[in-house]
């Protein structure tokens, strides 16, 4: 891309000549003014070099969006955002931190290569998961030999069958073949994703350690929900609960641009105008669907990703696709009744307005409405 711009303003010998002599043009035409006693013109300006071209070039790419976003938008699809961020001030009045985190979002998306630098490798034991998804093959013993490679997980999986949920008998238990045991095959996955899932989000900076945190929940609280209910389309669970924990992983990799924006920002900035909180919001669901093609996953998890990224286009294609679309707007829901909860009539009316299954609208009312 360098060389392309860098041709546009040094495209041949001949643009090079003309600059030449104009530059003797303006060399005699200095010691001219001098003669007469007059103030010499100011000196040429240089062309711009190729990086300033393409900086200029993602700074309109900003403000077009910025424009185009301000258009047309209905508030109610960003209060999940507003829950992460914090209420907004303005509407469509964008601050310089805000565009600095848009344009390096957009070099992000332009830059697929540079987001597996930013993000873990994969270890060996979700590299084996993401390549059993699917199979009833999946052999507790063998994965005990994967998990024994990684320390930190082996005596986090002891640790977690160790805890009351696991071990009611309080007798420790100090080997992985016996926490294996009491974890079943389901546990032993799910803790196993749940554990490499949360690692990415820690985060150092207060401010964004709470965000990172309601990330978190929702993706685990979306993965939860997601299984429930392809336990009840009989559709693959652990394929499921994956990808609900992957689907907003975009968040997370704005989250990290966020973080870097904010080191050079001033105080009295802050990312809350409606505008910027839409388009963070579509730009992380591209970098969703970006992340689980470099990860290799199956299509099954691509084909959902990309179901909930075309979502105001047109409806899920795919029965896990509706099984995420479902389960994330679930979570959400949940988690915005967590700091004001809404009479019944509210969200049913939301659900069937978004197209929500039957199904989840009655976890919902289970989840915030328990029967007692």
């Amino acid at each position: 891309m360098f060389s392309r711009i860098a041709a546009k303003f040094f495209s041949s010998e001949k643009s090079a000549a003309l600059n030449y002599i104009d530059a003797d043009e303006d060399s005699a035409a200095d010691s001219a003014t001098k003669k007469a006693g007059t103030a010499p013109k100011a000196p040429v300006v240089p062309p711009p070099s190729a990086i300033e071209v393409l900086e200029q070039q993602y700074g309109m790419q900003a403000d077009t969006e910025i424009k185009d976003a301000g258009k047309f938008f209905d508030r109610k699809d960003f209060l999940f955002y507003e829950f992460l961020l914090g209420k907004s001030k303005s509407v469509s009045e964008v601050n310089p931190l805000e565009k600095k985190i848009l344009i390096d979002t957009n070099k992000l998306i332009e830059r697929p290569e540079v987001i597996l630098k930013l993000l873990p490798q994969l270890p060996q034991s979700v590299v084996r998961l993401r390549d059993m998804l699917g199979s009833k093959d999946f052999v507790l013993g063998d994965f005990v030999k994967v998990v024994e490679q990684e320390p930190a997980l082996a005596s986090h999986m002891i640790k977690i069958a160790n805890s009351p949920m696991y071990n009611s008998s309080g007798k420790e238990i100090s080997s992985l073949n016996h926490a294996f045991m009491l974890l079943g095959a389901n546990g032993v996955r799910e803790h196993v994703l749940m554990r490499f899932f949360r690692q990415i989000l820690s985060i150092k900076p207060i401010y964004f350690r709470m965000f990172g945190e309601k990330i978190w929940d929702h993706c685990l609280s979306t993965a939860i929900v997601a299984k429930k209910l392809a336990e009840k389309k009989k559709l693959d669970q652990d394929a499921a609960y994956l990808i609900g924990l992957l689907h907003d992983i975009g968040k997370i990799m704005v989250f990290q641009i966020m973080v870097n924006a904010f080191r050079i920002a001033k105080p009295e900035d802050s990312p809350n105008s409606l505008v910027f909180k839409k388009l963070l919001n579509d730009k992380s669901m591209k970098i969703s669907l970006m992340v689980v093609q470099e990860w290799n996953m199956p299509a099954t998890v691509v084909e959902a990703v990309t179901d909930l990224v075309q979502i105001k286009q047109r409806r899920p294609t795919t029965a896990m696709g509706s099984v995420l679309y479902d389960a994330n707007f679930v979570s959400e829901l949940g988690m915005l009744a967590s700091v004001k909860k809404m009479p019944p009539e509210y969200y049913l009316q939301i659900c069937k307005k978004a197209g929500i299954s039957n199904a989840a609208i009655e976890l919902l009312f289970h989840s915030l409405f328990p029967v007692r």
